[in-house]
């Protein structure tokens, strides 16, 4: 299990509550045994998310995402979303 940071465990919240806010839907099952972050960040499906600046940056890639993209945390939270 990997440990998630803070801001990891904050950014997962707000795309949980948005995902929730569009769709009516649950991103993820939400299970009592691990944190919001840490199911986020270990769920079996890319979750992915930019900030909302001119030139969007991508701030979130879970486990799946890095993994698939086969790039570092730092790297990819540096990356333009349009790459």
């Amino acid at each position: 299990m990997a440990n998630v940071s803070k801001f990891q465990e904050e950014h997962a919240k707000r795309l949980i509550d948005s995902f929730k806010a569009v769709t009516g839907r649950d991103l993820i099952g939400l299970e009592a045994i691990a944190s919001i972050g840490q199911q986020s960040f270990e769920a079996p499906f890319v979750v992915v998310s930019h900030n909302g600046g001119d030139d969007l940056v991508q701030n979130y890639r879970n486990l799946t995402a890095l993994n698939l993209w086969e790039m570092a945390w730092e790297d990819f939270t540096r990356t333009p979303s349009r790459r």
